[in-house]
């Protein structure tokens, strides 16, 4: 194999790297649940659980002890946070500061088999692509170093 060939192949193995990078994430399936007993604080990113990982929507919201005195959405933002869950927000002024609240509806992606393959996978072509580009590393500096040596 050329120091050429070696090039070409830490470029691959970086490429592949790149585009399974989200693939796990692309796999997860997206779940319904209800939640109870968050705190939400005004203008402080609140933890939801990282039982509810990539969190895409909340709804349904209301005062832990009156049902009735339901959290406009406009008073809240929800990040989508990682795999160790996401975060609701509250906006300035909100009635709801450090207040105990339910949610009837909490939109996440959950695991399952598929994203864990997909993750494991993903780990070893990272740790493949990591040897490759050493690999690559040294042979561009072996290009570099043969630039200026002197020639006899």
């Amino acid at each position: 194999m050329t120091e050429y060939d070696k090039l070409k192949l830490a470029s691959v193995a970086m490429g592949a790297l790149a585009i399974v990078s989200q693939y796990s994430y692309s796999l997860r399936t997206s779940t319904d649940t209800a939640i109870t007993g968050v705190t939400p604080l005004i203008g402080s990113a609140v933890s939801l659980g990282s039982s509810y990982p990539y969190v895409q929507s909340l709804t349904g919201c209301f005062e832990g002890a009156n049902a009735s005195n339901l959290l406009p959405t406009s008073n809240y933002t929800i990040s989508e946070g990682g795999t160790s869950g996401g975060y609701i927000t509250l906006a300035a002024g909100s009635a709801f500061n450090n207040t105990a609240i339910n949610c009837s509806t909490l939109t996440y992606l959950a695991s399952n088999s598929a994203t864990t393959a997909a993750t494991k996978f993903t780990t070893g072509l990272t740790i493949f692509a990591t040897f490759a580009a050493v690999l690559a590393l040294a042979l561009v500096g072996k290009l570099i170093v043969n630039i200026f040596r002197k020639k006899n």
